[in-house]
């Protein structure tokens, strides 16, 4: 008997110190810090308290003794339900889901928290300054080490060689399936290296599709959906065939004359005169 208890005892207090050396880096999130971040950043959470308050004054009559205060419990109750299922708590939920995992340094799940955010509440500028806000921490973290190789390799191959063949070269050895952040990365560097202002320029998701935008506005859209990654565009005919590149006709609700077809980041690269135009346009509506 006691020696189970030590088995027991023992596998409670490696449990422990597994969790304790997990965390023993990260700093303890409090109340206050989480506060002090939605008070710099203007993000209201405050209506995902409300339903407990009504909760806990509900509980409180539907136990005692007096008919009308049970009665008045049950309202409250419902009262309770409606709230849990308003927008405005979610909404309320996944903001405060996605602060925690920011002051976590956990950034790719703070993302997920804050895609789930409505459409209309992704028009505001706290959220989009939000959003901006964990693209630039994930930014870092994705792909420069593996361009630098393959520049390098390319730089060992031949001293002389041009910069177009340099270019296929990149687009032959980026062959794989494209993220999100691949793309966002990729049109960061092009809108940087032609000195537009990136302060406005952000990410985000309207269904199956990734919106690169500035303001309030889409100027490039991509699907990044499994084997069917496309970019779409308003490319005429004679671009497409100066460019190159393979496109499809984009479906009607699109909006968009052709899909280019999205293998590798060099794709990216040969659109580069288009993503600066659309850019520019709709900056200047803003």
């Amino acid at each position: 008997m006691k020696t189970g208890v030590r088995i027991n005892n023992s596998k409670t207090k490696k449990r422990a110190n597994a969790k304790k050396n997990k965390y023993s880096d990260v700093e303890i999130i409090t109340e206050e810090h989480v506060r002090t971040f939605e008070k710099i950043h203007d993000l209201d959470t405050s209506p995902r308290i409300t339903p407990f308050i009504f909760l806990i004054a509900s509980i409180i009559c539907i136990f005692s003794t007096m008919t009308i205060l049970i009665y008045m419990g049950i309202v409250l109750a419902t009262i309770t339900l409606i709230c849990f299922l308003r927008k405005s708590y979610w909404t309320a939920h996944r903001y405060r889901q996605a602060v925690l995992m920011y002051l976590q340094d956990d950034y790719d799940g703070c993302r997920r928290y804050l895609n789930k955010i409505p459409k209309q509440e992704k028009e505001t500028e706290c959220y989009k300054e939000f959003l901006s806000l964990v693209n630039d921490k994930i930014a870092p973290k994705t792909d420069k080490g593996e361009e630098d190789s393959i520049k390098e390799d390319n730089l060992k191959k031949s001293d002389d060689i041009s910069i177009e063949e340099k270019n296929n070269e990149e687009i032959t050895a980026c062959e794989n399936q494209l993220t999100d952040m691949d793309v966002y990365n990729e049109v960061k560097e092009i809108l940087s290296e032609n000195r537009r202002d990136l302060t406005k320029f952000y990410m985000t998701h309207t269904d199956d599709y990734c919106d690169l935008c500035v303001s309030s506005e889409v100027f490039l859209r991509v699907k990044l959906k499994e084997n069917n990654q496309y970019v779409l565009t308003n490319l005429n005919g004679e671009d497409i065939k100066r460019l190159n590149l393979n496109v499809e006709n984009a479906a009607k609700e699109e909006n968009y004359n052709v899909r280019v077809k999205l293998n590798s980041k060099g794709i990216i690269r040969k659109l580069t005169t288009y993503i600066i135009q659309e850019y520019d346009n709709c900056s200047v509506r803003y």
